[in-house]
């Protein structure tokens, strides 16, 4: 699978909401450990050629993507209250609890 290819891949599963769910799919439905070797042939059914390496790079990839979280939903899951900290702790003076 050349580097357009894989964009191309990439862009439809971004794109096509139903192509993306499809895709999931045939990865959960995959016995353990052959998930390159389904979204491969998941590739080529649907007009993209992909060698397994290619695959798992781009595999890799979005799921290295898919663990990273923003700022934001590291503030929410810690806890905080959205901008109380951010903005700094003077601009909450007038806030109290109730």
């Amino acid at each position: 699978m050349t580097t357009q290819t894989i964009e191309d891949f990439a862009a439809r599963l971004d794109a096509d909401r139903a192509f993306a769910g499809q895709f999931v799919a045939c990865l959960q439905a995959a016995p353990e450990g052959s998930a390159v070797t389904a979204a491969v042939g998941f590739a080529s059914q649907n007009g993209f050629a992909a060698t397994p390496d290619e695959m798992e790079r781009y595999l890799e990839a979005v799921l290295k993507r898919n663990r990273e979280l923003s700022d934001d939903a590291l503030d929410n899951v810690a806890g905080g209250l959205p901008g109380l900290w951010g903005s700094g702790f003077g601009n909450t003076i007038g806030w109290t609890y109730r």
